[in-house]
């Protein structure tokens, strides 16, 4: 482009960079309008409008090529050329983006009560990993006691092996699928001895109201309505389960696994009978013996994401990924690291900024039909609907 462009043309554009990068000097740094026009001014785009998501974090910058193309018009036209109107190109920015976190696997015990403490701005959906341990992780189930939601496994995890509870809602066993035996319910459990929150479920009076707390309700298994009942046939295909979730702050959970109760029989002693709801009784090289002391049951582990504090994702358009130099080694930086340079001395102290190339490709399980002039960033800046080319790219 600069071989093509006149001494003066280039000296006019570089002209315009510095007064476009004065202005935003002067309107004010460290907000989101200021990176928005650093980066398209960087690029040698004039910002047309800046949409945003109704969630707000996403901020859309539409925006415009200052370098147009003049076509030729034949003889006899009534002008000689026409400006062609550059399409508009995407400039976006996702405040505090999505960044992985996780609780390292630890060791627990049946009955084990135990808390997991987050920062963050919201409640976030979090996958359970249950690894077992030797024969004793026995139709293992995780319990948030704030919000009275269970996930299970109907059946044994052996040793080593990894059951994940997804928090897309999936179940894996060693990297099988498992959902026909993954279950939930949703309902009051008991609290702790001696431990008093406001999360707890009490006992409501007549007219619904508790002493504090929330309103205790019977435990109803979901999505499979016969998980509660001994003769339940498995696996189920009722749909998906119910998904744990973490709190800010501090969520409080309870793991269990199938520990022997022995039962009992009818009055006539023909009819077993269990001792406890049949998912914590005594079955036949189903369950473990109570240890003294309780020995370990499985190992859990917690993984999630959440929004990140005092970081933004910037993304420019995809087509000037064509312009970053693809020798080794380079001989100049990718476009992502030159916009990054450009818009530092806008960027507010201590937040961590990162650039990338918008993708419009269609991802399974990610992409999404969106409407033309829609203003989320779902099918426009990320997950978009454009099929991938054929064959693949190296």
């Amino acid at each position: 482009m600069l071989d093509a462009t006149s001494y003066a043309a280039e000296c006019d554009r570089l002209r315009r960079q510095i007064a476009v990068a004065v202005a935003i000097h002067r309107q004010g740094n460290g907000t989101i309008g200021a990176l928005l026009r650093g980066a398209a001014n960087a690029l040698d785009l004039d910002v047309v409008q800046v949409r945003h998501s109704t969630d707000g974090y996403w901020h859309l910058a539409d925006c415009r090529d200052r370098v147009t193309l003049v076509r030729p018009e034949p003889p006899g036209a009534p002008r000689p050329t026409t400006a062609v109107p550059p399409p508009t190109d995407l400039v976006a920015l996702e405040e505090n983006p999505y960044a992985p976190r996780k609780v390292e696997p630890f060791a627990v015990q049946h009955a084990q009560r135990f808390a997991i403490t987050r920062p963050g701005f919201e409640a976030v959906p979090v996958t359970v990993r249950i690894t077992g341990v030797a024969d004793r992780t026995m139709w293992p189930m995780v319990v948030n006691r704030d919000t009275g939601v269970g996930v299970a496994y109907h059946g044994a995890v052996p040793d080593t092996k990894e059951l994940v509870l997804d928090r897309d809602g999936t179940a894996t066993l060693d990297g099988a699928d498992v959902a026909g035996h993954s279950w939930s319910f949703q309902g009051a459990v008991f609290a702790q001895d001696g431990e008093i929150s406001p999360l707890d479920f009490a006992f409501t009076d007549d007219a619904g109201a508790t002493p504090n707390g929330q309103g205790a309700t019977f435990a109803t298994p979901i999505p499979f309505a016969d998980a509660f009942d001994a003769l339940a046939a498995w696996p189920h295909a009722a749909g998906v389960r119910l998904v744990q979730t973490l709190a800010v702050g501090t969520t409080r959970w309870a793991f269990f696994v199938r520990e022997a109760v022995y039962g009992t029989t009818d009055a006539a002693g023909t009819v077993d009978l269990p001792a406890v709801a049949y998912f914590a009784a005594g079955v036949w090289d189903q369950s473990v013996f109570a240890g003294t002391p309780a020995p370990e049951a499985a190992k859990l582990a917690f993984d999630w994401e959440e929004r990140e504090p005092f970081a933004v994702r910037l993304f420019i358009p995809e087509r000037f990924a064509t312009l970053d130099d693809t020798a080794s080694p380079p001989a100049m930086p990718p476009i992502t690291a030159v916009v990054r340079g450009a818009i530092e001395r806008f960027r507010a102290a201590g937040i961590r900024l990162t650039v990338e190339y918008t993708s419009e490709l269609w991802t399974l399980g990610e992409g999404v039909l969106r409407d033309i002039d829609s203003a989320e960033p779902e099918g426009t800046v990320v997950d978009g609907t454009r099929v991938w080319p054929s064959p693949l790219p190296a």
